[in-house]
């Protein structure tokens, strides 16, 4: 097996995408995905949460098939890694992203993979673009060199890297439905109030016997984080959350779980359930009291207010806590929750076994990958 030194340049064509005028209704909620920084979070580019028409693509945008790779070379995420995805359909782009089509001799999951592998080293050559946000000079992307063996193999080290790919897939798309259906389960009960047995159930001032319409500080009390400068965090199992989710672990925690997370500054609306012991970071909010409700149907609530809507700040979106506090919810009677706990627990593990499983193919695939790509190991 002879592998060779190649510039990425001469493994793949790029392509710059564009913007079609959001003015012009003629070019959006069309068919085509149209793909932004913000969408790639994830390896697979199957859809997006918008789409343009032929004419925007033709106007601002530009088509690609499916196998082409994107990667991000604009934007503050870059600051901490390096993004690709990975194609599944046609579909359009924006100006924060250069699409790659790979050439002739090199298999397109293959080059996918391998900018995987070496994200940490492109993410360096990232330099200062304007307002605090990372640029990557296509001439550094151009230029960075891979390693490339004959194209079986080629193809050989692709499909081990789909088949870890397609698991880890597989699995967040399970989570997903199962959050779902738990999300509609308690807004068919909670919000709907279509709860067991709500046709028997007596009427009091236009609500079901045993709920009342109070304020969210009634049901829950929010809390500000604590602070964890970086030069202060130990190695350990403790998540540490901001606004965003975990971003570290530390070996000592703040708050006791299970738990619920959210937004405080930066990032708002995310709601994060929490199951074992935690620190919530200052630029998070943390549930600490329970009062009237238990931490997963506190979860649900917080999720179903849509947080982001109290935003106080004015550079910073910033959520004021006091006027979460003040917004009116549903509580309900303690039989009630009690019943939702019993079926959604089990729900709640099914899950958290499932992220369990994606961790563990993760952390196979990316102790496998490198060495696959360097030929250290054959395949």
């Amino acid at each position: 097996m002879k592998w060779q030194d190649k510039a990425l340049a001469d493994c793949a064509t790029f392509q710059s995408g564009g913007t079609p005028n959001k003015g012009r209704s003629e070019y959006w909620s069309g068919d085509i995905p149209w793909v932004s920084s913000g969408e790639m979070t994830r390896p697979f580019i199957t859809d997006t949460s918008l789409h343009i028409t032929e004419a925007g693509a033709a106007s601002g945008s530009r088509l690609v098939p499916a196998g082409t790779i994107f990667a991000v070379v604009r934007g503050m995420s870059l600051a901490s890694e390096f993004r690709v995805a990975y194609a599944t359909r046609q579909v359009a782009f924006n100006q924060d992203l250069k699409a790659l089509t790979a050439r002739e001799g090199i298999d397109s999951y293959f080059l996918f993979s391998a900018l995987r592998v070496h994200g940490p080293a492109i993410r360096d050559l990232a330099t200062e673009a304007a307002h605090g946000t990372k640029k990557l000079e296509m001439e550094r992307l151009e230029s960075f060199r891979i390693r490339i063996p004959d194209f079986d193999t080629q193809v050989r080290i692709a499909a081990e890297a789909r088949n870890f790919d397609e698991l880890i897939e597989s699995n967040l798309r399970r989570i997903a439905l199962l959050e779902e259906s738990s999300r509609l389960l308690y807004r068919e009960w909670f919000v709907n109030l279509r709860f067991p047995g709500h046709e028997l159930a007596p009427m009091h001032e236009g609500l079901p016997e045993g709920w009342r319409l109070g304020r969210l500080d009634e049901a829950l009390l929010l809390q500000r984080g604590f602070d964890l400068p970086t030069q202060a965090r130990k190695p350990g199992e403790i998540p540490i959350y901001s606004s965003t989710g975990i971003t570290a672990y530390h070996d000592e925690a703040r708050a006791r779980g299970p738990g619920v997370v959210t937004g405080r500054s930066g990032t708002l609306g995310v709601v994060h359930h929490v199951h074992g012991d935690y620190w919530p970071l200052n630029t998070a909010l943390w549930v600490k009291e329970f009062r009237a409700v238990t931490p997963i149907v506190a979860y649900f609530m917080l999720s179903e207010m849509n947080l982001a809507q109290y935003n106080s700040g004015a550079s910073v979106p910033t959520l004021d806590r006091k006027v979460a506090h003040a917004q009116a919810v549903f509580l309900p009677p303690s039989t009630v929750i009690n019943q939702l706990e019993d079926i959604i627990e089990p729900v709640f593990e099914q899950t958290r076994a499932l992220r369990r499983s994606i961790s563990g193919l993760q952390e196979a695939r990316n102790a496998l990958l490198p060495k696959i790509m360097s030929g250290e190991i054959s395949v």
